[in-house]
């Protein structure tokens, strides 16, 4: 499924991204020691993210794989890791390195910097990580090859940051694929994804050992569906996203997906699903069709209104993946 879209202004060029993907069945390891593939640093290694950004590319694209799936996820994951719903807004930091409760973990975020991924997205991330003391280490597509299932539970939540999907997934090889499924399913690892990251994160579960239609494939369920509603019918629009108490929202929409109709945190203008989180195995996933972790600056340079940042979800969202304390829901 591709949509095909100009952009606005020959300043957002450098901007522009797409989403997509395909992943691989898991295998998980009998445990997750560390077998020193991963190091705690906070600080960014190298800036892999810049590689990613596409010129005059579609924003989210899921790209490869499972081109036209219709369902909207409300197949995916459960509720919690025993199958009955968990309310209630993340714990104080407590535990573990960066203040997990729910698991141990040498460095808070895994930042996926590899082809496809959307630069800008990432540095503004990064600086929220930065600015609430989480550790973080970044890994191209390649260095995600070299890593293990166990390497990845080193980390407190994997990050897949929107661009090209099929780009990101489709450059990484099969194994990895099935690594990371096993990392999320088996090894309770949390994984966050806005838009390409989102897409590629839900496919249906893979048979005979194989790799999975579409995506990385971390919730087994129905491929997501684009959203259409109010806003959709640019190339990039602040869309008015509603949350269980009642409060709204802009955040960024540019192309991404309905999520899954199950543990809704917050609904599009339509009512539809626009961040969802899901116990897929061990592991608490955090996916959403927008972009909340976009500064104020980027937000500026694509010339949108308001330009009201949304980094405070952003962050409850990764502190909820950090500590595994699940959102209020709907």
């Amino acid at each position: 499924m591709h949509r095909t879209r100009l952009l606005r202004t020959a300043s957002i060029l450098a901007l522009a991204h797409a989403c997509g993907c395909n992943i691989a069945a898991a295998n998980p390891p009998a445990g997750w020691e560390d077998d020193g593939g991963a190091s705690a640093s906070s600080a960014a290694t190298g800036g892999g993210a810049a590689a990613g950004d596409v010129d005059g590319g579609v924003f989210c694209n899921p790209g490869g794989g499972a081109d036209g799936g219709t369902g909207t996820g409300t197949e995916a994951g459960s509720p919690s890791p025993e199958g009955g719903a968990t309310e209630g807004g993340p714990a104080e930091a407590g535990g573990g390195s960066d203040g997990a409760a729910g698991r141990s973990y040498a460095t808070g975020v895994l930042v996926f910097t590899g082809d496809g991924t959307w630069g800008t997205e990432i540095g503004d991330l990064e600086a929220m990580l930065d600015a609430h003391g989480v550790t973080y280490q970044e890994a191209t597509s390649a260095q995600l090859d070299a890593m293990s299932a166990q390497d990845m539970a080193t980390f407190g939540v994997i990050y897949i940051p929107g661009g090209e999907g099929g780009t990101e997934a489709g450059d990484t090889l099969p194994q990895t694929h099935a690594n990371l499924r096993a990392a999320v399913q088996q090894l309770g690892v949390s994984y966050v994804g806005f838009c390409a990251g989102a897409f590629v994160a839900v496919a249906p579960a893979p048979t005979g050992g194989g790799d999975v239609s579409y995506g990385f494939g971390v919730v087994d369920g129905p491929v997501l569906d684009y959203y259409t509603g109010p806003g959709s019918d640019q190339t990039y629009e602040q869309t008015l996203e509603s949350y269980p108490d009642g409060t709204t929202e802009n955040i960024l929409w540019y192309g991404g997906p309905v999520t899954p109709d199950i543990g809704v945190i917050a609904r599009y203008p339509t009512g539809d699903p626009a961040i969802s989180e899901i116990w897929s195995g061990k592991g608490l996933v955090l996916i959403g069709g927008v972009h909340p972790d976009l500064s104020q600056a980027t937000l500026d340079d694509l010339g949108v209104s308001p330009d009201t940042p949304a980094q405070d979800i952003a962050w409850k969202i990764f502190q909820a993946a950090l500590t595994q304390q699940p959102l209020p829901t709907f």
